[in-house]
């Protein structure tokens, strides 16, 4: 798999467990912690079909396969954004 960026031995890195797609053609990788990461095995036309944001930063990489992404939002952020892409109705709204 190539990468943009490259992990530090001391870092662990853990597949998420739902949303790691073998037929996926985009690694995204987002921090859980200062030591951990966590991995996002998709697929591109998901994310670029629905957020300008990964549309632009993905413009360049569309011949690259099995792209590595690095994102600096928080694990936990991008766990909902991407269940809510790929399955909008198992997100809840709270009223606020």
């Amino acid at each position: 798999m190539s990468s943009s960026v490259t992990a530090s031995p001391d870092l662990s890195r853990e597949r998420h467990s739902k949303l790691w797609f073998l037929d996926g053609d985009l690694v995204l990788s987002a921090p859980v912690s200062r030591e951990k990461q966590r991995l996002y095995r998709i697929h591109r036309f998901i994310v670029t079909q629905n957020s300008p944001v990964f549309r632009e930063r993905l413009k360049e990489t569309e011949k690259k396969k099995d792209f590595e992404l690095p994102v600096p939002e928080n694990a936990d952020l991008i766990d909902i954004l991407l269940t809510f892409l790929y399955n909008p109705l198992s997100v809840i709204f709270l009223p606020s």
